[in-house]
């Protein structure tokens, strides 16, 4: 197949097949869509009724209500699911809940994967055409009945980019930046570097102690008794800045001045 587009009257005309579009045409559109070929494990959909969120109860845990795309296979389920969580005889078992898209059964259901006593998560099946698992959380079950759950989910998305122009001036707060996918300003260490140093007629090079994670501002202020002098500061770096001193009538005569650099650590 080279060029495409769907969906057409099924009349045979162009891109309309006579015989209807296929199920995993369907499917195909809905992955493009929404998870791509990048994210793999990307499934329920945020803010859709309980967003599948499990929890833990007596001997069992329950799915809550949501809707998902595995794999490109839309799903949807409006009622509390209990799955049964059997306790372990000697050692605790990590299980794992899971939706499960089977091409088989032509279904996508809430599905629990048992693990071994004493031993990690089970692994998920993710096979295109056979069985493909989105995961929805790790349950850990002690001998004693006791059951933790970890939440795994990964919210579906559109396979894109989104624009700065997309987003509204009050929809990111600084709490809404999470550590690991932006910098914010709780990982970024602030420095101030300052001096007093003599620029030589022609300029000087002024090098920081220590290098800085980006070019930082610098200002400089020229410092003489005896006459009016401007520093002008022609270039910056990680490392330092170059600076030359003018008096009044223009030319480059050097001098003293006072520095202040301001950036990342």
């Amino acid at each position: 197949m080279t060029e495409a587009s769907t969906w057409w009257s099924t009349t045979g005309t162009g891109d309309g097949p006579s015989g209807g579009y296929t199920r995993d045409q369907h499917f195909a559109f809905w992955r493009r869509l929404f998870v791509g070929d990048n994210y793999a494990s990307q499934g329920p959909l945020k803010g859709y009724l309980g967003e599948l969120a499990v929890t833990a109860g007596t001997g069992k845990v329950t799915v809550a209500p949501g809707g998902a795309i595995v794999y490109g296979i839309p799903y949807a389920n409006d009622a509390n699911v209990d799955v049964t969580i059997p306790t372990p005889t000697s050692a605790t078992r990590i299980d794992r809940i899971v939706l499960r898209a089977s091409w088989s059964a032509q279904t996508v259901r809430i599905t629990r994967i048992a693990g071994t006593e004493g031993g990690g998560a089970p692994s998920i099946t993710q096979t295109p055409g056979t069985t493909y698992d989105v995961k929805l959380a790790q349950v850990s079950v002690t001998p004693g009945g006791v059951i933790t759950v970890t939440d795994e989910r990964q919210y579906c998305r559109f396979a894109t980019e989104v624009a700065t122009e997309n987003l509204a001036d009050a929809a990111v707060t600084y709490d809404k930046l999470g550590l690991g996918s932006v910098t914010n300003r709780g990982n970024v260490k602030q420095r101030v570097e300052g001096g007093f140093s003599a620029v030589a007629q022609g300029g000087s090079t002024i090098n920081f102690s220590a290098a800085f994670g980006s070019a930082p501002a610098v200002v400089a202020v020229a410092q003489d008794t005896s006459q009016c002098k401007v520093a002008v500061i022609s270039s910056r770096t990680t490392t330092g800045f170059t600076v030359r001193v003018y008096n009044t009538s223009g030319s480059d005569v050097g001098g003293n001045i006072y520095w202040l650099a301001i950036g990342q650590d």
